[in-house]
Parts: C-alpha cells; sequence; structure tokens
C-alpha cells in the first residue's frame, strides 16, 4: 500500500536502545549542561580574544587623531604666516613709504646720505 508508511527494522532498532532509566537521563543532562558550560568559556574566550586584538588597533586611532589635530593647528599656523607674508608681498609693490621704512628698518640708506649712530653706554675715554 502506497500511503502506508512502513517500518524500518533499522529505525526499530535505535529506539529500542534509547535510556528508558532516570539514572541514565541524569548522565546525560550534566553532559548537557558541562557543553553548554565549555561553549558559554569558549564563547567569552573568543571574546577576550576579539577585544584584545582590537585594543592596540584602538590606541593606534587615538594617537593617529591626536597627530593630526597638532598638524591641523601646525597648518592653520602656516596659513596665517603665508597669508601675512603675501599681504607685505602686496605692501612692497604698491606702498613707497612701506618699502622705504622697511629698507631703513633692516640698516639700508639712500645714496649720499648721512648715517649718525647713538649709544646709550658710556665710553671710558669720556670718564677720565
Amino acid at each position: 500500500m502506497p500511503g502506508r508508511k512502513q517500518n524500518n527494522p533499522q529505525r526499530d532498532s535505535l529506539l529500542d536502545k534509547r535510556p528508558n532509566n532516570v539514572y541514565t537521563f541524569v548522565v546525560m543532562s550534566y553532559w548537557l549542561v558541562i557543553y553548554r558550560f565549555a561553549l558559554g568559556i569558549l564563547l567569552v574566550l573568543c571574546l577576550i580574544g576579539v577585544v584584545f586584538m582590537f585594543l592596540p588597533k584602538c590606541y593606534r586611532i587615538s594617537q593617529m587623531q591626536q597627530t593630526k589635530s597638532e598638524l591641523d593647528e601646525s597648518n592653520r599656523q602656516r596659513e596665517a604666516a603665508i597669508r601675512e607674508l603675501r599681504h607685505n608681498q602686496e605692501r612692497f609693490q604698491s606702498d613707497p613709504v612701506f618699502v622705504q621704512r622697511t629698507a631703513r628698518e633692516v640698516g639700508m640708506v639712500r645714496p649720499h646720505e648721512v648715517v649718525f649712530r647713538f649709544s646709550n653706554s658710556v665710553d671710558n675715554a669720556g670718564n677720565q
């Protein structure tokens, strides 16, 4: 009969070998607890391993962020210096008074000018 299930002797023999007493059930439940406990310990160890694997990378990222902020500050200072130099360059091209004052500050004089230099120190020859 095609619609009816046939008995499988191999399956029936396996069913007969099932534990029928309470002692076997208790022993199997202990093993189940031990397996679950071992699995939990394994998962915790894996989690600890992952944390310790990525911890140095997190430290490196924080160092790189600090270095980046220091470099950004250095770039801002250099950009300010560049803006000031460009401003002075424009003044050199368009402001003759600025050019003359800057030249005199560095010690330059026009031809045929006489420069008098005064010092605040007292000479030993003047005291005698």
